[in-house]
């Protein structure tokens, strides 16, 4: 005992002294020892040494020997090891609360922010929940049942320098993989929105390891990993913090983390002190980190007007003419706006020559299409790799883009960006890099509202897009994107291992793109797939998918939603592997526990075919929906009048999972291969189907087939009007509410990571009938009984405007269910009933971005400045 007492004390005195001598030179400069300790809850489990009673002393004089000023606290349990704390550590102050309730405090297992009364001054305090409505103590996702995940934070201000900043405690959940990348997101998005640009720590036990990608690169985009920007390296060769109360375990897992922004880290280090026992004071070891703050600026925005006059400052009377001039004025987390206007990439000392591009070297928010007073947005920011202005695209010959650069944005690693209203084009990856010609997207996260990229084109993976992290587009055009691998308007890559990212695709369009596989889009390995309310028309595969799910390694949830598909293609050349081929709207290769719910589309009018020396190849099964591994659920769908050369289907082909149907349109029994179900509508054939189809949609046949005209119907992208209500004698307006239900879907239909709620609107955004009366397919028929027939347009009731901290709401009607959502589909602020007139929303916590107002029965975009 008498050796583990000297060893560990001479520990203690080695930290002290190197977080003394890390701050010599710092002597007008306040540092402190922050960190986080998990002390483990009091159980009656752990006997002898382990239980609480024999080691609490033990982990008050960690805190207190160690000198800690601050440290996060977790699974401190309400009542006796709470009071236990208090008393053992009265030179603290606590800031804490409990996952079991949302309004009283300290119910259940506490987070607790401890801090040094002598030393900081309390200005505010608070708590948010990891799940869909952080002011709600509920269980999302897939979070365990007996524990509710939140996090506790504080607002600080040192009294000796008057300085302020922001310590958040959490602690993600244990088991649920969903629920702990989740939490992620509502934490980085809350720390950004609570502290603003103050420094800000957020620290605690994560219970996620580094190749967690959604986890740690994720964190990385917007703070530092306190352990990996130390200025003094950490001394030992492993850096687990989970050590089962053994000192000398110090390969365990890394589960505690201390993540920091607006800081310099001087030491970082785990504490195994036993203090002459056996056994550490909890089975996480502490971390404890020695920090001092950088100086706070509190301007964070830069503006951009290339109609500026030259030597601007960035600011908003004097804009930058450059893009990257601004950029390069940045920090991270900063906030750029661009003025309308057609810009190129420019030349920089790293990227020369067709290496010239709009280089992303930390997380940024940039909004473009702004007038030049920088008051509202008036259109889209163009930004164009044709540096010499001479792109022609004749015939489907393009010409003039030899000299374009290679990428017009790059993102590089661990970086995310949020960018809005702007137009990529131009790019064309074909030399040393061959991968993301429009976005080259290599970090944590990639965001695009109101974007249009097209015109862009590369001899590798992803022509518009090619997206190393999590990709997430709303309200997004892809034209004319043509790669010669994979993926012509997007990519989204896989590193191989199973913790991987969600991408989610909504309201988008996708018009002439081309590629081998996913023309429009190309998924490799991921978590889940959200594709709802998009439009895909005229797309061009030449091995198969418009959009191809790929990923058999590990398990994954797909969700496509209220998408239209019509007139794509897949032109395949017959060679070896044939059945492989297809998918002129979807294709799936994915494991085989993975789900692929189709849940009210219109596929309608795609081809498929695979010739060899002229001649159709028998062994092709090319279909609209090729399923050639995964489980499939189909359901509300019409999926119909769409050809191949295939002996064997058209509509669908499915060589994986059994799959489950219900309330369809197929053209025919022998255009699908599936077994149809009771409530699945089939035509005779194709060609009769066809003219069904020509009755009950706005289309044209021409030479037999049918071509759906698509028109602004309402909602932002072009859709196919339902002009009668029959499918010849079977009417279309048949869906019961049940089958509007997530659960018997298997489908996430409104993008929230649950399998809990039900499908409300169509793909314009048109409420769902609940009457029994629900359409077949993507677009919604008739209105009875609420005033709004199919043929009606129906205008935004809600405008919105924003002065200073407050957004107001005007509105001519009262509105039910008002909420606002970040653009990854948290709830940031719940308002209920909304009445007639003006109404102010206090939106000082909310970071700058864009959010999405929703009613029920509507939803509006507004950007938070």
């Amino acid at each position: 005992m008498a050796f583990y007492h000297i060893k560990y004390r001479l520990f203690a005195i080695l930290w002290l002294f190197l977080s003394a001598l890390s701050t010599v030179g710092l002597a007008n400069t306040t540092t402190l020892n922050v960190g986080c300790f998990n002390i483990r809850f009091k159980t009656s489990a752990d006997q002898g040494e382990l239980s609480w009673n024999n080691r609490k002393s033990y982990v008050a004089r960690t805190i207190i020997d160690f000198k800690y000023d601050i440290v996060g606290v977790n699974e401190m349990n309400a009542g006796s090891q709470q009071e236990d704390m208090k008393s053992l550590l009265p030179e603290y102050s606590f800031v804490e609360w409990g996952g079991n309730s949302s309004t009283v405090p300290n119910q259940g297992t506490i987070n607790a922010v401890l801090f040094r009364t002598d030393k900081f001054d309390l200005l505010e305090e608070g708590h948010y929940f990891l799940c869909t409505d952080p002011s709600k103590s509920l269980l999302s996702w897939d979070n365990s049942s007996g524990n509710k995940r939140f996090t506790v934070w504080a607002k600080l201000k040192i009294k000796e320098t008057g300085d302020i900043f922001y310590y958040f405690i959490t602690h993600l959940d244990h088991q649920g993989s969903d629920a702990r990348n989740e939490g992620t997101r509502v934490n980085m998005e809350k720390v950004r929105s609570i502290s603003g640009h103050y420094p800000a720590i957020i620290c605690g036990d994560h219970n996620s390891s580094a190749i967690r990608y959604p986890f740690y690169d994720l964190c990385s985009a917007y703070m530092a990993d306190s352990r990996k920007v130390s200025e003094t390296p950490f001394p030992w060769p492993k850096d687990g913090t989970l050590c089962k109360w053994d000192p000398e375990k110090k390969d365990g897992t890394r589960l505690d983390y201390v993540w920091v922004k607006g800081m310099k880290v001087h030491t970082y280090n785990h504490i195994n002190e036993t203090f002459g026992r056996s056994v550490t004071p909890s089975d996480h070891f502490p971390v404890i980190v020695n920090v001092s703050l950088e100086p706070f600026v509190a301007s964070h925005t830069r503006y951009v007007d290339i109609n500026a006059a030259d030597g601007g400052d960035g600011s908003k009377s004097a804009p930058f003419r450059n893009i990257q001039e601004a950029v390069d004025a940045t920090c991270n987390g900063d906030t750029i706006y661009v003025a309308q206007g057609y810009y190129t990439v420019t030349e920089s000392e790293q990227f020369k020559g067709r290496d010239a591009t709009l280089n992303i070297p930390h997380s940024l928010d940039i909004f473009g299409g702004y007038d030049s007073a920088f008051k509202e947005v008036t259109g889209r920011t163009v930004l164009s790799g044709d540096v010499n202005g001479d792109d022609e695209i004749a015939d489907g010959v393009w010409t003039g883009n030899e000299e374009n650069a290679y990428h017009v944005v790059t993102v590089q690693k661990y970086c995310a960006l949020m960018l809005c209203n702007f137009e990529i084009v131009g790019g064309n990856a074909n030399g040393n890099t061959t991968t993301g010609a429009g976005i080259a997207s290599l970090g944590s996260r990639l965001i695009l509202d109101n974007v249009i990229i097209r015109n862009n084109q590369a001899t590798g993976q992803g022509a518009g897009i090619y997206a190393a992290g999590q990709l997430l587009c709303t309200d997004c055009r892809f034209i004319r994107n043509i790669s010669s691998a994979n993926g012509g308007a997007y990519f989204t890559a896989y590193a191989g291992v199973e913790l991987w990212w969600r991408h989610a695709m909504t309201d988008c369009y996708f018009s002439e793109n081309e590629a081998v596989q996913g023309s429009a889009g190309y998924h490799s390995g991921y978590s889940w797939a959200y594709l709802g309310h998009n439009t895909y028309v005229d797309n061009k595969a030449t091995y198969g998918g418009t959009v191809s799910l790929n990923g058999t390694a590990y398990a994954s949830k797909t969700t496509l939603v209220n998408n239209t598909f019509v007139n794509n293609r897949v032109e395949a050349i017959g060679g070896v592997i044939n059945e492989m081929k297809g998918g002129s709207a979807i294709y799936a290769n994915l494991n085989v526990a993975s789900t692929i719910s189709i849940v009210n589309n219109t596929i309608v009018g795609n081809h498929a075919s695979c010739y060899k020396n002229g001649t159709p190849t028998i062994d092709f099964y090319g279909a609209a929906v090729h399923i050639y591994n995964g489980t499939p659920f189909i359901f509300n769908n019409v999926i119909a009048g769409n050809r191949s050369t295939s002996a064997h289907t058209g509509d669908v082909y499915n060589a994986g999972q059994l799959a489950t149907t219900g309330y369809n349109i197929f053209s025919s029994a022998d255009n699908i291969n599936i077994t149809p179900a009771e409530t699945d509508i089939l035509g005779t054939s194709v060609d009769s189907s066809i003219l069904l189809l020509g009755n009950m949609l706005e289309s044209n046949i021409v030479e037999g087939d049918i071509i759906p005209v698509l028109a602004l119907n309402g909602g932002p992208v072009e859709t196919v009007k339902v002009k009668k209500r029959f499918f010849g004698s079977n009417a279309i307006n048949v869906l019961p509410a049940s089958q509007l239900e997530e659960k018997l879907l298997k489908g996430d239909v409104d993008n929230t990571i649950e399998l809990r709620n039900k499908l409300i609107f169509d793909q314009r955004g048109v409420e769902r009938l609940t009457d029994g009366t629900s359409s077949i397919g993507a677009y919604e028929y008739g209105r009875e009984g609420t005033g709004i027939t199919e043929t009606a347009s129906v205008a935004n009731p809600v405008k919105t405007y924003q002065n200073g901290s407050i957004l107001y709401l005007s509105t001519s009607m009262t509105l039910q269910d008002v909420k606002i959502f970040s653009m990854t589909g948290s709830t940031v602020i719940l308002l209920g009933e909304v009445t007639t007139g003006e109404t102010p929303v206090n939106v000082s916590r909310l970071y700058p971005g864009v959010y999405i107002l929703s009613w029920k029965g509507g939803t509006s975009r507004f950007i938070k400045r």
